[in-house]
């Protein structure tokens, strides 16, 4: 005889083991977007422009707590605010009699922050909800002159808007933290009252940490919020006895994102360091970020000796990035489908030298003015002097180089059509759906370039005397 459960208790055995087999099927499938993940992205927005200045600084603190799943990503609760303040003053070029204060507030308690896992195995943390706008964030006044004389005050109200960062990418860790600064449209978005020739450019750093535990941001008036870096060296090739100064990670022009790991240095070699350091030719790039330069040529002579001089110059050259951007709503399409887009921007940055005009100086009569052969991401400019007369001598460089930015921006959009799947079951207190078609299309945006020039300078000591 064989014994049989009853219907129910069969019913119950069914549902406990697939609920048992849900369980292991999720714990295999855990990656580290599912964390859990608490943390804070803080951007400094900082334009100007003749008479004119605009300071932000915008907030984000994960506040801990289960992520919402939405597919591939998980989506941590989040709130953001943003504080700062501006002014303008009269100014002759371009012509202005106006005369404003104002300052920046604005916050929310919703501006959720998406974790999910690139297909490379890289984890990213990116911005999961629409712009968020507050009426009236901007609040001040404005005043005109007329015939010299300055007019009454008048309030000035408008509406402020979220930075938006870009999405941030690491491999996996326990503590990610990093930071960049990228050049950004100096438009409303960032001041009520934007000025022609402005340029503006945001700061950002962040930290994020697998915890349950909200972590607090520093505060504003530290490094890490300000963005302010300090210039690191590097040791150049080896026999060459010197060290040379790199350019600054924060700066109006780089758009590359670092990542800051802990490293020390025993102190006997610091100090070996310092005193190489101060011994170094010095070459100063302004503003500082996107191009690096070296002042290369002999340290001694003999009198009657020739001696040649280079400044080797270099650019990123062509850089590419790809990103994926946030996706927006689903789109509905009747009766009982809908649509989603996922889109990835894939950006390609040219930099390139166009022109110098750089004089070499050689502090004894001579100088020497050279040119730029060809176009490319390096230059190479040099200078040859004769040195008659023992001495010491400062050889220098000095002038403008100008540099030209070209970017290539393709945006890949992948549609996937969802419908119901037929089977009669129900998810999430509807009908379950499944994906029906996907397309994929390629949306290639206007060409933007750019020319900036930049002051460069350069100094090398040279000893000249007998054997």
């Amino acid at each position: 005889m064989i014994a049989t459960l009853p219907r129910r208790s069969m019913w119950l055995v069914v549902t406990l083991s697939c609920v048992l087999a849900m369980e292991v099927v999720s714990a295999q499938t855990r990656t580290a977007a599912d964390g859990p993940w608490v943390g804070w992205v803080r951007c400094e927005i900082s334009a100007q422009g003749a008479g004119y200045t605009d300071r932000q600084t915008h907030t984000w603190v994960m506040t801990g707590g289960a992520p919402r799943i939405d597919g591939a990503f998980r989506v941590y609760p989040a709130t953001w605010s943003v504080v700062g303040g501006g002014s303008l003053q009269p100014r002759t070029q371009p012509a202005s009699n106006v005369t404003g204060q104002w300052t920046t507030n604005g916050e929310s308690s919703n501006a959720p922050i998406a974790v999910w896992m690139r297909g490379d195995g890289r984890i990213v943390f990116t911005l999961r909800h629409e712009q968020i706008r507050v009426p009236n964030g901007f609040a001040g006044f404005r005043s005109f002159a007329v015939d010299g004389k300055q007019g009454p005050s008048q309030a000035i109200a408008a509406q402020t808007e979220e930075y938006r960062f870009q999405p941030i990418d690491d491999a996996p860790a326990n503590s990610i933290s990093g930071s960049t600064t990228l050049s950004v449209p100096s438009s409303n978005a960032y001041a009520p009252v934007p000025q022609p020739g402005s340029t503006a450019t945001a700061s950002c750093s962040w930290q994020f940490v697998q915890s349950a535990t909200p972590i607090a941001p520093p505060s504003t008036s530290s490094a890490a919020a300000t963005g302010t870096t300090t210039a690191p060296r590097t040791l150049s090739a080896a026999g060459s006895g010197t060290i040379q100064t790199t350019a600054t990670q924060t700066t109006n022009s780089t758009d590359t994102t670092t990542t800051r790991r802990d490293q020390s240095l025993p102190a006997s070699t610091l100090s070996a360091l310092t005193t190489l350091v101060a011994s170094a030719p010095t070459v100063t790039i302004t503003p500082a970020g996107e191009i690096n330069g070296a002042l290369s040529g002999p340290t001694k002579l003999t009198p009657g000796a020739k001696g040649t001089f280079q400044l080797t110059l270099t650019a990123p050259g062509t850089v590419t990035t790809t990103v994926m951007l946030p996706s927006p709503p689903p789109t509905q399409i009747p009766p009982d489908k809908y649509s989603m887009d996922q889109i990835i921007s894939t950006t390609t940055s040219t930099t390139a030298f166009l022109g110098v005009s750089l004089t070499f100086d050689s502090n004894e009569g001579e100088t020497a003015t050279p040119s730029l052969t060809s176009a490319s991401n390096m230059a190479a400019p040099s200078a040859t002097f004769t040195f008659q007369t023992a001495g010491t001598y400062s050889v220098s460089v000095s002038g403008t180089v100008t540099v030209q930015t070209r970017l290539d921006i393709v945006n890949t959009i992948t549609t996937t059509i969802y419908g119901p799947d037929g089977s009669g079951t129900y998810c999430n207190n509807g009908p379950c759906y499944k994906p029906i078609s996907t397309s994929t299309r390629a949306e290639t945006r206007p060409t933007q370039t750019s020319i900036k020039s930049y002051q460069v300078s350069a100094r090398l000591q040279l000893t000249v005397a007998a054997q």
